[in-house]
């Protein structure tokens, strides 16, 4: 009769586990995410913009006002003054807005428009339909 204070204390050890096993965890409250610290002013990738009338360059995250001309890795030229030397020799001025990557290609203002307005149509007929499955 010794074995009945045991097995009466591991029953009772047992039961304690299974209750405290079924109890449900505290709800957690909802928190709304933290918002994106943006800069300020418009940002671009690595490269040079017009801007006001004056060559921005864009260098490891930081716009300044171009001083000075700069030759580019693929040999074309950005001038302070607003032109693009090519690599075959066209001088290409630069117009409010216009881009020109570091390896030396230029997007102009007119056609990043036209893509916009492209993407937006496609964006357009694509919301537009919905498929009729029956």
């Amino acid at each position: 009769m010794k074995t009945t204070p045991l097995l009466a204390a591991l029953l009772l050890a047992s039961a304690s586990l299974m209750v405290q096993a079924q109890t449900t965890p505290p709800a957690r409250k909802a928190v709304q995410p933290k918002p994106r610290v943006m800069p300020k002013g418009a940002t671009m990738k690595e490269g040079f913009t017009v801007k006001e009338g004056q060559v921005m360059r864009t260098q490891s995250g930081a716009t300044n006002p171009l001083r000075e001309d700069v030759t580019l890795p693929s040999g074309a030229k950005v001038a302070a003054n607003g032109t693009l030397t090519t690599t075959d020799g066209r001088t290409v001025t630069l117009q409010e807005g216009d881009m020109v990557s570091p390896t030396g290609r230029l997007t102009t203002a007119a056609s990043m428009a036209a893509q916009d307005s492209l993407m937006r149509v496609a964006m357009d007929k694509t919301k537009g339909k919905k498929s009729k499955r029956n």
